[in-house]
């Protein structure tokens, strides 16, 4: 059995921790989870009773009981598509069986390289930033257990080691060992190259980056919507190029719907979509020049829709083409999985894209009479919310009717969410004459319907309205509680015309600045920062951070020599020169005296400071603890010619260098005894034993000295 009791309760330890992220990143089932910890529990109370291993034929019986799991678990793999958590599933089962037949190091080796396999799927699953606190949470304890290895393995030829190894202080080593790993990790992350895709087999979600977004796929149904407003989620950033945005509220557009089944809207569909190509990745909305520019930041909303200002005319984009749905909604040719970056030029006023309606097409009109216009479709609307639209609209231009009808539904009806996943078969009516509140959802969708019962044109928008000022970067942060819905009219001299019936009170507001928005705003900055420089972190960045450190070095050599940037020959400078020789009258111009060689002063300085830390490091290396100087001692002696076996004891080494160097057996001794006080005895040497530790050792140097001199 292994002779280091620690040994099997680190390893179950790591065991423990090593799968704990897997559920969260949805390639571990939950409950596959609890019983795994169920049994490593298990397996830590029999490792402190010290309980034997199991057999070897329980085992091989253990392996035979699992083949039919296995073999259903394979089965699977065709309607779960990875074969992912079926590897995961076996190793879980390989450790737990190993732990319970702990023998020999062997076995340790063993259980150790499947735990680390679990470990490096839970990583290479995980993009959420805490996952830095679970590798550290991992790595300490494996590097115990590495180190605890490599000791039993070097003194495993001796009966006492492991009660030796287990009294045997491996924390400084482990802390220096952590801090190492960190600074090397961070040049080889920015330096290594990059991977296309460094998941392993697909994208985990951490704890939630995944979003799926209610109204931004192919339907919306009169509650997606609203169930969203207490999700405080991240859906966009965006960093505006100038102090605010271009207008005073920001709306932003994802999706569009025509069609109404009663209790559902539906969009086109993208068949007769345009498609748009890039000009050196620049998508042209419209042919105007933008007024101003955003960059934005769009989490994966589980749909292909690009979320887009209202202004928005043009976007810059790393994508071969874009779709231009009739409904004015831009979209890409595949769901992203990840975080989009892209850049739009704006306009001053909102642009709205799209097909004109049928009926505002003569031409149409005139070939098929009888063509139904999808956004003029009033089968859906009852005869009293036909009369109630007649009589509030009155007469007057297709404009002033429709601002009639938004003015009643903002001032005659209130906001609510109590009536989310309540709704009845006949949810508009009994929001206009039944409970007369609801959410923004009901207020769009009665004025849609109720414009088209006027004969204007309408359809349903969805995106988000308001958002948060970030203070600390001065980006914006939109969160899915500022999803939103509102109308499109098509009004003839106008052309798509934003019209928003839902009250003040119950539009999503953008973030008041107030003590708990401080952290919440300092936590999503972490998490942009994480997803824009770890998770996204490519190849351009890393030739950004080279030419950066280039132009760093550049700055510090010519500091260095004396010539900073301040030193440069000014272009008044260059042209006096010349001047001086085209003007005849001119007086001769005395030369300037050349540039002070600032380089002589960083120089003093910096030897200054390398003075000062070796004589720190002389004045802490002059009053050593017993351990350092006996280790001191013996490199001296060893370097004098005094040979010793690797696994000689200090009394040892006492006895052969008194009988080999006997001028210096005194001061050797008295280290020895020292040492052997300080890690045997329990004592802790004073300043007054450390300064006679140092004169003993300065006693020996200088008799071995005199030795080899004379």
């Amino acid at each position: 059995m292994i002779s280091l009791p620690s040994v099997p309760r680190l390893l179950g330890l790591l065991a423990l921790l090593a799968p704990l992220p897997l559920p969260l990143n949805s390639v571990l089932e939950w409950p596959v989870l609890g019983l795994y910890l169920l049994l490593i529990v298990l397996y830590l109370r029999r490792a402190r009773r010290e309980a034997p291993p199991l057999p070897k034929w329980a085992m091989n019986l253990l392996g035979l009981i699992y083949l039919p799991v296995l073999f259903l678990d394979l089965q699977m793999v065709a309607f779960r598509g990875q074969i992912v958590q079926t590897v995961i599933h076996i190793c879980l089962f390989t450790v737990v069986v190993k732990l319970f037949a702990l023998r020999s190091p062997r076995d340790v080796w063993q259980t150790f390289g499947a735990v680390f396999f679990l470990f490096l799927a839970a990583m290479g699953t995980s993009v959420h930033p805490t996952i830095l606190f679970y590798l550290l949470g991992f790595a300490v304890p494996a590097l115990i257990l590495l180190v605890r290895l490599a000791m039993l393995r070097v003194l495993s030829r001796y009966d006492r080691a492991g009660e030796v190894l287990e009294r045997t202080p491996v924390a400084g080593f482990v802390a220096a060992a952590t801090c190492a790993m960190v600074l090397m990790g961070i040049p080889l992350f920015v330096l290594f190259p990059r991977m296309a895709n460094p998941f392993v087999g697909f994208r985990g979600t951490g704890t939630g980056t995944q979003i799926y977004a209610a109204g931004f796929t192919d339907e919306v149904n009169l509650d997606s919507i609203g169930g969203q407003r207490n999700n405080p989620n991240v859906a966009v950033r965006l960093q505006f190029s100038g102090s605010f945005p271009p207008r005073p509220e920001l709306r932003l557009k994802g999706g569009t719907f025509d069609r109404f089944d009663g209790r559902r809207w539906l969009n086109g569909g993208s068949s007769d979509a345009s498609v748009l190509s890039s000009n050196d990745g620049l998508f042209q909305l419209s042919g105007r020049e933008p007024r101003e520019w955003v960059e934005i930041w769009l989490q994966p909303l589980g749909s292909k829709a690009l979320i887009l200002p209202v202004e928005a005319l043009t976007v810059e984009l790393e994508a071969p083409v874009l779709n231009l749905e009739r409904g004015g909604v831009a979209s890409l040719w595949r769901k992203p999985t990840g975080v989009t970056a892209y850049r739009v030029g704006l306009a001053r006023e909102p642009v709205l894209f799209g097909h004109r309606p049928l009926s505002a097409i003569p031409e149409i009109l005139a070939m098929e009479p009888d063509l139904k216009d999808p956004t003029l479709n009033a089968s859906k609307v009852s005869p009293q919310v036909a009369a109630l639209a007649a009589e509030v609209a009155g007469e007057g231009s297709a404009k002033e009717r429709a601002r009639r009808l938004e003015r009643h539904l903002t001032e005659a009806y209130s906001f609510s969410l109590d009536f989310v996943g309540l709704t009845g078969q006949a949810p508009i009516d009994e929001f206009l004459f039944r409970h007369q509140q609801g959410h923004c959802e009901l207020f769009a969708s009665s004025m849609v319907l109720m414009l088209r019962s006027q004969g204007i044109p309408a359809r349903l928008a969805t995106g988000f309205l308001g958002g948060e000022l970030n203070p600390l970067t001065g980006y914006y942060v939109v969160r899915q509680s500022n999803a939103h819905a509102w109308v499109e009219a098509y009004l003839p001299d106008e052309g798509w015309t934003i019209f928003d019936p839902t009250p003040p009170a119950g539009r999503p507001a953008s973030g008041d600045f107030t003590g708990f928005s401080i952290f919440r705003q300092a936590y999503d900055y972490i998490l942009f920062r994480w997803d824009r420089y770890i998770i996204t972190y490519g190849f351009d960045d890393q030739l950004s951070f080279v030419w950066g450190a280039r132009e760093l070095w550049y700055k510090v050599r010519n500091w260095l020599r004396g010539f900073g940037d301040d030193s440069e020959e000014s272009p008044a400078a260059a042209e006096a020169p010349a001047v001086a020789e085209t003007a005849p009258d001119a007086q001769e111009i005395a030369p300037s005296e050349p540039p002070r060689r600032r380089g002589l002063t960083a120089l003093w300085v910096l030897l200054a400071v390398a003075v000062g830390v070796i004589s720190w490091f002389y004045t802490r290396r002059g009053s050593p603890d017993g351990l350092r100087a006996f280790q001191r001692l013996r490199r001296l002696l060893e370097h004098h010619g005094l040979e010793l076996p690797p696994n000689a004891t200090a009394s040892t080494l006492g006895e052969r260098a008194g009988e080999r160097f006997p001028e210096v057996a005194e001061p050797t001794a008295r280290v020895v005894d020292l040492y052997l006080h300080e890690s045997f005895g329990g004592e802790v040497l004073d300043e007054t034993r450390r300064r006679e530790l140092n004169e003993a050792l300065s006693q020996t140097r200088r008799g071995l000295r005199q030795r080899k001199a004379s």
